[in-house]
């Protein structure tokens, strides 16, 4: 398969047979790349990057030029060690193109708060802002110049970088692989123009430290706009022959699909339930409304069983002030539905998106399902394994 050299450096096969005999299924050239992207997405600057870095157990050597400007940095695990019982340390550089300090500078570099989006009149919690600029990017690939696009491939890889320090325990394997996966579609020979994404930055960072809602339908509507935004990638990747690439943001987009259908099982349910308690009348209501929306489409819609999901949703669309006609133009005017598994599961979420249906306020802090930033060594410690390349599937 055709490559760019943009690739990340693979371990040797001493390091791999090093790792073996350790007790590890990944080298500590991937773990600390693992980790150093995680912190990358998670820090708000490059003091906290380093910050993070050392709470999680890693040793980190800043170089610096005689100004004390910082030149650059390496990193170690702890106990990995040469033959003369040295540490091993690997510079930012060596772990990834896109980790050496003066890319990591310029993509933690402060800037100002941009206005906000066309949720501006109510305030949007930080997940809520992730959603939303993940439900942008397709359309930024397909419009935007490619050193924007690019720059926003990038902070999507940063997204998925984030997930498993914020994401309930049972979904996180799951998402590091997706993560894992894409990191090899983070890149390409297309400069990044990165302040054109700064404001999906903050909204990561913000994410890390904002309590996750109790309304678990905010984690199923988050992956499945970021899942959409992958299968965008993806194409962006096919059309400009980065062949690896595209490969690896179809991988990551396996993965990210398995752990969407686990979380969007529960809300599902609970939504579906709330459809089959309709009354006839509603039901019909909302039935003639497709129809009317969606003639090609309403009789798949209306005979698959997240049809009451959807009814629904249509139902409090409508409670809340909104044309659900004018929802649903939208709806399939930003998604191709063709290929969708299921139409009326993926109209469902995307109106959620569109009105904010579920998940307004952030709940109190649920330490059973999710990971401060504090505790963040729990999934950023050293001990943390790479997953693997390829695809289960």
């Amino acid at each position: 398969m055709r490559g760019d050299r943009t690739a990340a450096k693979r371990p040797t096969r001493a390091e791999q047979e090093k790792a073996l005999r350790a007790g590890h299924t990944a080298t500590p050239r991937e773990r600390l790349r693992a980790t150093v992207r995680t912190t990358v997405a998670a820090a708000t600057g490059t003091e906290e990057f380093f910050a993070i870095l050392r709470s999680a157990g890693v040793l980190v050597d800043i170089q610096r030029f005689p100004s004390g400007d910082i030149r650059g940095y390496k990193v170690a695990l702890p106990g990995d060690t040469n033959a003369k019982g040295e540490p091993v340390w690997f510079s930012g550089s060596t772990l990834g193109p896109d980790l050496s300090y003066p890319k990591i500078s310029e993509r933690l570099a402060p800037t100002e708060a941009a206005p906000g989006g066309r949720h501006s009149g109510r305030r949007r919690t930080a997940w809520q802002q992730v959603t939303d600029a993940a439900d942008r990017i397709p359309d930024v690939l397909d419009q935007a110049d490619d050193a924007v696009g690019q720059a926003h491939i990038t902070v999507l890889a940063e997204t998925l970088d984030a997930l498993p320090l914020i994401a309930p325990a049972s979904y996180r394997p799951q998402l590091a692989q997706a993560a894992a996966a894409f990191e090899r579609a983070s890149r390409s020979r297309i400069r990044a123009r990165h302040q054109q994404a700064q404001a999906t930055r903050r909204a990561i960072k913000a994410i890390v430290r904002e309590p996750a809602p109790k309304d678990g339908a905010l984690l199923a509507i988050l992956l499945d706009a970021l899942l959409f935004a992958v299968v965008a990638a993806q194409r962006w990747h096919h059309t400009r022959h980065h062949d690896q690439q595209a490969e690896a943001a179809r991988q990551a987009a396996e993965h990210l699909h398995a752990a969407y259908q686990a979380a969007a099982l529960q809300p599902l349910t609970v939504i579906h339930q709330r459809g089959l308690h309709l009354t006839v009348t509603v039901q019909q209501r909302q039935a003639a409304l497709v129809r009317q929306a969606l003639p090609d489409l309403a009789e798949q819609i209306l005979t698959e069983p997240g049809w009451p999901a959807l009814a629904a949703t249509l139902t409090d669309a409508q409670k809340a002030g909104h044309d659900p006609a004018v929802l649903l133009a939208e709806a399939t005017r930003r998604r191709e539905l063709g290929s969708a598994t299921s139409i009326s599961d993926v109209l469902t979420w995307r109106l959620h998106r569109l009105v904010g249906v579920a998940g307004e306020r952030p709940a109190h802090p649920d330490s059973a399902s999710t990971t401060r930033l504090g505790s963040s060594a729990a999934v950023l410690g050293p001990s943390r394994q790479q997953p693997p390349r390829r695809s289960s599937r």
